[in-house]
């Protein structure tokens, strides 16, 4: 009996220490490297050859691009489809920037000014067509488009040479970004 007494009287005691243990155990999970209220991990996109990719940086980027799609195309809707594939795309370029540039800059690899235009005037980029096409309907825009549909390459380049400050803004963005995603087409000796 007297073990058991003993026992209720350290009866404070014992649940002092265990509440104690318990506080310790949830300020160590809240405070550790793998906590989540001061973990900056769900500010993170992902991670690029090393490099953590920001929410908010990641997130202008993608705002950034809608609102030069609608600045080319005041009509332009963005939808759910638009915005994944424009999520998709701005993912691709930030993957393309920090590996594919920097092995192509090692290498000594570039697009010619003459494949360029190539890729911008006379065979369009699947980027160009891109955006020259409504992504609900898939057709080409009215001012770019034969009477078949299909891309009038001589309307294309009577607009380029048309071209208003804001719309050469744009069009410079789409050159960049074709030189950004362009894979040189000449092979490589190793």
């Amino acid at each position: 009996m007297s073990v058991l007494e003993k026992i209720r009287s350290k009866t404070g005691l014992l649940v002092g220490i265990v509440g104690l243990a318990l506080v310790i155990f949830i300020l160590e999970s809240l405070l550790g490297s793998g906590g989540a209220l001061f973990s900056s991990q769900d500010t993170l996109v992902g991670e690029i050859a090393g490099d953590k990719i920001d929410y908010a940086a990641f997130s202008a980027k993608v705002n950034e691009q809608i609102v030069q799609i609608q600045q080319s195309n005041p009509n332009a809707t963005i939808d759910d489809k638009t915005k994944e594939q424009i999520v998709e795309s701005v993912w691709n370029q930030l993957i393309n920037e920090k590996v594919v540039k920097v092995q192509y800059k090692k290498l000594g690899i570039s697009v010619s000014e003459d494949e360029l235009y190539d890729l911008m005037l006379v065979h369009p980029h699947k980027y160009v067509l891109q955006q020259l096409t409504d992504q609900q309907t898939g057709k080409v825009y009215e001012g770019f488009a034969k009477p078949d549909g299909s891309l009038d390459l001589a309307k294309l380049n009577q607009w380029v040479g048309q071209m208003n400050a804001e719309q050469e803004k744009f069009w410079k963005q789409l050159e960049k970004s074709i030189l950004d995603v362009r894979a040189p087409k000449q092979k490589m000796r190793l």
